[in-house]
């Protein structure tokens, strides 16, 4: 997959969104889950996933 955005544009437009359009960070969160989570049932139901692992890592909404 190539990234669209870098990190830092990322994190500019997620700041955008809540604080000009005023979407609520939680939603913004829950949007990238139910993406990942489409992409990757995808990837398996094709069956071309290979086994392997996944780890969850603090994203920005959860930092202090």
């Amino acid at each position: 997959m190539i990234p669209v955005l870098s990190r830092a544009q990322m994190r500019a437009f997620d700041k955008h969104a809540i604080h000009h359009c005023h979407v609520p960070g939680v939603v913004l969160m829950e949007n990238a889950g139910r993406g990942a989570a489409d992409v990757i049932s995808a990837i398996i139901e094709a069956g071309s996933a290979a086994p392997s692992g996944a780890a969850a890592l603090p994203g920005h909404a959860a930092r202090p």
